[in-house]
């Protein structure tokens, strides 16, 4: 074992390789106070370089040591070349409870620079998808990854964005291409930090993400996209990556959606200049481009007298060939491309007429709950949480349905934790499960509200959880309502005065 040396502080040098490249001012008071307690315990590790000594390990324990005036420090010198003091600072860094996650996966970049996967994890005492998943940090476009570093961004959101391409992270960031989800943009919920549950955020990438079962192109043509060469090798591939996409399950999902579609246009190309006699047809009714006949215009059927070839509209069926007969003077539509329309009955206009209003109402709101959540988040001092949660870990003893969700014991350890001590007894438990629906909505509404589980009940239309924070919080939930109404419908009348 090397021999611990007290040397002068003012030999000892930190090294320009340290990757620690932040110091977050409360952890090194906190650091600080406790050397003056009880000195420095682990010495620091450093090496000697042109008659001083640079540190390996240990750069805070200098700073806070210079900083309480020591003249000597405890260190252990080795004797290590610049490659192995590299890598022996970033393991050190890496085993940090306080590193960085942006500084984690830099540091397991360098690490894999000369390494595998697989040394790497070992030497640092994680899995190999640990740090396969914390590189793909690195994959992140700027603005998600300096939300990260802010802290704005949780990680975990982080690692899921950080697997799909730059392309799926550009469309879910700036609420592009079919990432709508009633128009929610992450770069404006950043902006006002709500931050959407992990299981929303994995439905929007799930919306741009594409299964290789239903390709209709060959997933080993490397021609269709150049670029990006064959699915069967690709990175954004799930089952070619198991160290990234092992917890995804064994079926085969591109999670480069632009890429998958361009290659399904480029199939589709192809296969018409193959075989030009094919019928371009739509599965839509409404807008299409010259030369496609829009669904009202054949009939798909088993066996038919015209081969077509879907090439607009949903975007699984996009490149299938199909068998349909022709209607009227589809074939002349489809030669000349004129305007196709589809006349609605009027119980199909009343109908959607009625799922216009209900998608409104239903954004309207949405968008209030999420400002309700961003206040009740914001004007959440530490008295009102302990004040309330006591309330809401008694009322959860005992409702029992609330484990269906599969969230119960997260949200009683943080109870737990939150409220410094064991869950209160009920002393009806009787009368509980009979509210056990009604008080599982007030308690998951809670937890939501203070970002700490994903919600069950987002879609549920009963307001009760969302009308009990509020009035706990002393939030105006009914004017944020209307608030939101009165906004939109401004909007929509200086749209229709400026059209």
């Amino acid at each position: 074992m090397d021999k611990v040396q007290s040397i002068d502080i003012t030999l000892v040098k930190p090294s320009a390789t340290n990757p620690r490249k932040s110091f977050d001012a409360p952890d090194e008071v906190d650091l600080k106070a406790s050397i003056k307690g009880k000195g420095i315990i682990y010495p620091l590790a450093v090496r000697p370089v042109n008659g001083h000594y640079e540190i390996i390990d240990g750069e805070r324990r200098y700073r806070a040591a210079k900083e309480l005036q020591y003249r000597e420090v405890p260190c252990i010198v080795m004797e290590v070349d610049e490659e192995q003091t590299r890598d022996a600072q970033l393991i050190s860094h890496v085993q940090s409870k306080s590193i960085k996650p942006m500084e984690e996966a830099q540091a397991f970049v360098k690490l894999l620079e000369h390494s595998d996967v697989a040394s790497v994890a070992r030497a640092v005492g994680k899995s190999e998808s640990y740090v396969a998943r914390r590189k793909s940090l690195t994959s992140l476009i700027d603005p998600l990854a300096e939300a990260v570093t802010k802290g704005v961004l949780p990680v975990m959101h982080a690692l899921e964005l950080s697997r799909c391409s730059k392309e799926t992270q550009e469309a879910i960031y700036a609420g592009k291409g079919d990432d709508d989800y009633y128009g929610r943009k992450l770069k404006t919920e950043l902006s006002r930090g709500d931050i959407p549950p992990i299981k929303e955020l994995k439905e929007r990438i799930g919306n741009l993400a594409r299964k290789l079962s239903a390709a209709k192109f060959d997933t080993l043509d490397a021609s269709l996209v150049p670029a990006m060469g064959a699915c069967a090798a690709c990175r954004f591939n799930t089952v070619t990556n198991p160290g990234l996409f092992g917890d995804l399950g064994k079926e085969a999902i591109c999670k480069n959606g632009k890429c998958f579609d361009e290659k399904t246009l480029a199939h589709v190309s192809r296969r018409i200049e193959a075989e030009p006699d094919l019928v371009k047809i739509s599965t839509n009714y409404g807008r299409k481009s010259a030369g496609v006949l829009t669904a009202d215009k054949y009939d798909r059927v088993a066996k038919g007298k015209v081969s077509a070839i879907i090439v607009e509209g949903d975007g699984d069926e996009i490149g299938r060939i199909v068998s349909v007969n022709l209607r009227g003077n589809a074939a002349e539509s489809a030669k000349g491309g004129g305007n196709i329309s589809h006349k609605l009955s009027k119980a199909e206009l009343a109908s959607r007429a009625k799922r216009k209003k209900e998608i409104y109402e239903t954004r309207i709101s949405q968008e209030a709950r999420i400002r309700a959540r961003a206040l009740a988040v914001k004007g959440a001092d530490q008295k009102t949480v302990l004040n309330i949660l006591p309330v809401i870990a008694a009322m959860m003893a005992q409702a029992p349905i609330f484990t269906h969700y599969g969230k119960g014991a997260e949200l009683r350890k943080l109870i737990a934790k939150m409220t410094g001590g064991e869950f209160p007894k009920a002393e009806n438990p009787k009368a509980f499960q009979k509210k056990s629906v009604a008080l599982n909505k007030l308690i998951v509404g809670m937890a939501v509200s203070f970002g700490q589980i994903e919600d069950p009940l987002v879609a549920n239309e009963d307001d009760s959880y969302i009308e009990f924070i509020c009035e706990t919080m002393k939030i105006p939930y009914k004017a944020l309502h209307a608030t939101v109404r009165k906004e939109w419908e401004d909007a929509k009348k200086t749209k229709k005065s400026t059209a």
